[in-house]
């Protein structure tokens, strides 16, 4: 359905552009001549010029200007500024100014709040300034900062890995036909690490000792030693190096994977039930497990059978019985 309604900038009604004192929209036919700024906005609300609020160095100086000599900005009684007139004389100035653009009553209420509230800023400045002026001597003196302590400077150290995950020095049975000159430094004897398996096997994964240490595959390679050899017998101390080696750091991730993997894939005990009893006699085999009333034997505190028995609700308070009511 076709409408004359109009969405974003809205129209200025007539009667409000004429009481204004605001001259109509006229279209410019010869289009040598340079088009007037915000001609499209003008367009659209119907008027000469653009209606915009104070915002250009013009317009704040001319509205300076007419609140120091216009009467019906600036009353003499001291009252309110006459808007319905004011608007006109602002409008006229805005026909004969380049800068200066049309204003409503509304537009020029909201300068003049803000307006007030400057000069009020202003004067309270002023009228202070004698009483502020020790003081601001005293926070824009240079030499304060000549009494300020020296700000302590520490220099910024780099994150240094000074030890790894393996002590300094541990010991490892020298591999077959490995010369014992190669190895450097005094031994620090130490409990022999838990033998390990040759190959370790998980649902996930499988490697042997030879992909994470390599002297295990050269130790596989050659014959090993009878039991009664002094090399098998009495193992041969040596000093690791002071940062472990990416493979002494697999081999520890490896093992910590594998003892987790195990231990995920053992099933948890199950705890035992207790078997439920009658809360009156405390029978397994009685009737009266799954509802007192069923039950046909005395109580076990009192003796008698038209007891109710303990309480099953409440079983932290003292043993109490309950006598059915005749």
């Amino acid at each position: 359905v076709a409408t004359k309604e109009t969405l974003g900038i809205l129209p200025i009604p007539g009667d409000i552009r004429d009481s204004s004192g605001m001259a109509p929209f006229v279209d410019i036919t010869d289009r040598t001549e340079k088009l007037p700024k915000h001609r499209f906005l003008a367009e659209m609300q119907g008027a000469r010029k653009a209606i915009l609020p104070i915002h250009t160095a013009s317009e704040k100086a001319l509205f300076r200007t007419l609140m120091e000599s216009n009467r019906y900005f600036n009353p003499a009684d001291g009252s309110l500024p006459n808007w319905n007139a004011a608007v006109k004389v602002w409008n006229a100035w805005a026909d004969r100014t380049e800068d200066v653009w049309y204003k409503l009553n509304d537009q020029l209420k909201v300068y003049h709040s803000q307006w007030l509230k400057n000069s009020n800023t202003k004067e309270a400045l002023s009228l202070s300034s004698e009483v502020r002026r020790p003081l601001t001597h005293v926070i824009h003196d240079s030499q304060r900062s000549a009494a300020a302590p020296a700000v302590p400077f520490q220099r910024a150290n780099p994150h240094v890995a000074e030890k790894g995950f393996l002590g300094e020095r541990w010991e490892m049975p020298l591999p077959a036909g490995q010369p014992s000159s190669s190895y450097s430094g005094g031994p620090i004897p130490l409990s022999s690490p838990p033998p390990l398996p040759n190959t370790f096997q998980s649902s996930s994964f499988v490697f042997s000792l030879s992909d994470l240490y390599p002297p295990f595959a050269h130790q596989s390679a050659v014959t090993q030693p009878p039991s009664n050899s002094p090399s098998h017998q009495q193992p041969i101390p040596f000093s690791a190096p002071r940062n472990p080696t990416s493979t002494s750091v697999a081999s520890s991730v490896a093992r910590k994977r594998v003892a987790e993997s195990l231990a995920a894939q053992e099933p948890a005990a199950k705890r035992a039930r207790k078997p439920r009893t009658c809360t009156k006699c405390a029978r397994p085999e009685c009737p009266g497990k799954q509802r007192v009333g069923n039950c046909r034997n005395p109580c076990r505190d009192c003796g008698l059978v038209q007891c109710r028995g303990r309480n099953s609700k409440r079983p932290n308070e003292p043993f109490i019985c309950e006598t059915t009511e005749s």
